[in-house]
């Protein structure tokens, strides 16, 4: 049981390891596209 509870643990850090380094960069893409956009319609 135990072993299998570690793996469990273990697949659960890796995938939000994953999911950090996959979703934040482009997260930040998006936060750096969304504002230039909008301004660019506020000028206009």
């Amino acid at each position: 049981m135990e072993e299998k509870l570690i793996g469990i643990f273990y697949w659960l850090v890796l995938i939000r390891i994953l999911r950090l380094l996959l979703v934040k960069p482009l997260l930040d893409l998006l936060w750096k596209q969304t504002p230039q956009e909008y301004r660019l319609e506020e000028r206009n």
